[in-house]
């Protein structure tokens, strides 16, 4: 089993600085959060809390506000093949919003990564088949074994 959430607690306390836009917000990845218009053109840091699961934005070294992080899954554990599933989708979305946004230099570095996301998939059900196969084998023969694949680490 993969949590698609579990890279927050790699990155716990990583600390993004960003200017507050005209209209109060500020970009993390593909995402908008709205601080506060008045504080448009003043530098923010955001923290990001991975145990709550936030951005804590702050001003010299103050808590302004707390936002929660866009984009997560927040489905708990899921299968391997699942999860290889979800980023492949991901991918090709997000190779097609930089094909429609006319960004052809990002469109073909987007390209190149659903490439080698699309070959590191064909890997994965690889490994998963060879699993299965040894799972049978064992199986045949008595041995006990797991029925999750709490063994995969990411």
């Amino acid at each position: 089993m993969v949590n698609p959430d579990g890279w927050l607690k790699a990155v716990d306390g990583l600390r993004i600085k960003r200017t507050i836009r005209a209209n109060g917000s500020v970009s993390v990845d593909k995402h908008d959060y709205y601080i506060k218009a008045s504080m448009k053109g003043e530098r923010v840091v955001l923290r990001l809390d991975a145990q709550q699961q936030e951005f804590v934005v702050e001003q010299r070294g103050k808590e302004v506000k707390r936002l929660p992080i866009k984009g997560l899954k927040q489905s708990g554990p899921i299968p391997f093949d699942r999860f290889v599933e979800q980023l492949r989708e991901e991918a090709v979305s997000e190779h097609r919003r930089l094909q429609r946004s006319g960004q052809t230099q990002a469109g073909r570095r987007g390209k190149h990564w659903l490439e080698t996301l699309q070959r590191a998939m064909e890997q994965a059900q690889s490994a998963i088949q060879q699993r299965k196969k040894a799972e049978a084998a064992a199986a045949a023969m008595g041995a006990n074994v797991p029925d999750d694949d709490s063994y995969i680490q990411f």
